[in-house]
């Protein structure tokens, strides 16, 4: 539907999903499809826009940035195993990000907590049931300090990113 509305084309990927994966696997998967698709466009820094709800735009998120610090030489937060996959990928156009699920840390406040009862994404269940998950879906390295915050894209750098409609 929104690719024909926008007359563009459409890809989803097909990734991996917790509970059979965790974060970085799912990371992993959605970095190999873009690089995959970014290698049938002339120009993807003018042809492919990244799109995704709640969870997915946390995934087009960290994409965006993953690109980014790695490109800058940055600490990009996951495995050094991303570095190789990261080389020569280019930058999309942009992101559309729809209630974008982009804070993991446990620290809740504000809106988060004050008003699960009418958020789209975020609902109570989500607290009560999503929040536990992540202790499973993010693995626990010695090098990271708080985990939740560190695979946070809310966390990490915007720096470099293509303009963002949310």
């Amino acid at each position: 539907w929104m690719g024909t509305r926008c007359d563009m084309d459409v890809f989803i990927p097909n990734i991996r999903l917790a509970p059979e994966a965790n974060i970085d696997d799912v990371l992993w998967d959605t970095c190999l499809a873009y690089k995959w698709l970014s290698k049938r466009v002339e120009d993807p820094s003018k042809q492919i826009f990244v799109l995704g709800i709640s969870s997915g735009g946390a995934l087009a998120t960290r994409l965006m940035q993953l690109i980014g610090q790695h490109s800058r030489g940055e600490s990009i937060g996951v495995p050094a195993y991303f570095s190789k996959l990261l080389e020569r990928m280019v930058m999309p156009s942009g992101g559309i990000l729809f209630g974008p699920y982009v804070d993991y840390d446990e620290t809740k406040k504000g809106s988060f907590l004050h008003y699960p009862r009418h958020d789209l994404v975020v609902t109570e269940s989500v607290q009560q049931y999503g929040l536990p998950y992540l202790d499973d879906f993010i693995p626990r390295r010695p090098e990271l300090e708080n985990p939740r915050q560190e695979y946070s894209p809310i966390h990490r750098s915007m720096k470099g990113l293509p303009p963002l409609c949310m």
